[in-house]
């Protein structure tokens, strides 16, 4: 083969390889996370909304300690209620305990311990549709697999009770997260009830599907590009 022909195929192999990867990029984009999903370790839930669009962090930190978050108050972005197991009571932000993203975290206003106890539950709204969630749960003990629960409506996932990290007062870390086959925009954490330790949160991720406008973007320039390819 001359020289030139040879040289010209090469050129029009790399074109289509090069058209394959942004084609899959695109396809990644538009398809997020195939089924609900659950994940007890942040690593692979960190790995598994990489497609999807900017994830938002609710550290609680930006608050004071001590603040109230009432029934239907919003910290960080998220509207929160919480049902207690026994009586009344309100989320409040604290620091008493040691956490995973100093100083502050999610608790109840409780007086001696600023925890959540068994049978509690909060739920977790969104303005705006999300594809994901996950979180942080700071436990004073060992847990036993599948105390804890995180429903969004169509899917729930169960904590493992395998620690993933010990803080430095002794606190328990585990990690919970799903990914929803759909778009949901609320979700419950709830620790059963024949629990015997108090519990609070912190680090809550969510994430959402990816913004039209980016896959149109790429959409778009994959068209462009298919139409160079065939005209060369």
């Amino acid at each position: 083969m001359p020289a030139g022909n040879r040289q010209s195929l090469e050129a029009i192999m790399v074109g289509k390889l090069k058209c394959l990867a942004l084609l899959l990029a695109v396809a990644s984009l538009l398809a997020g996370p195939a089924f609900a999903d659950a994940f007890t370790d942040s690593a692979s839930f960190q790995a598994a909304i990489a497609g999807l669009g900017t994830a938002s962090t609710a550290t609680f930190d930006d608050l004071a300690a001590g603040t109230i978050i009432s029934a239907g108050g919003t910290a960080d972005g998220i509207t929160f209620h919480y049902s207690p197991a026994v009586g009344t009571a309100n989320l409040e932000i604290s620091n008493l305990f040691d956490t995973t993203s100093s100083p502050n975290y999610l608790g109840s206003d409780d007086p001696t311990t600023n925890a959540f106890f068994a049978g509690d539950s909060i739920t977790m709204s969104f303005a705006a549709p999300i594809r994901a969630l996950g979180m942080f749960i700071i436990l004073a003990s060992d847990s036993a697999a599948g105390d804890f629960t995180l429903d969004i409506g169509s899917a729930q996932a169960a904590s493992s009770g395998v620690v993933q990290q010990t803080l430095l007062d002794n606190g328990q870390v585990l990690f919970l997260g799903i990914t929803g086959q759909t778009d949901f925009s609320s979700a419950t954490l709830s620790l059963n009830s024949n629990a015997g330790y108090i519990w609070n949160v912190d680090d809550i991720v969510s994430a959402p599907t990816p913004e039209p406008g980016t896959v149109t973007l790429l959409a778009t320039g994959l068209a462009l590009f298919l139409r160079r390819i065939r005209k060369s």
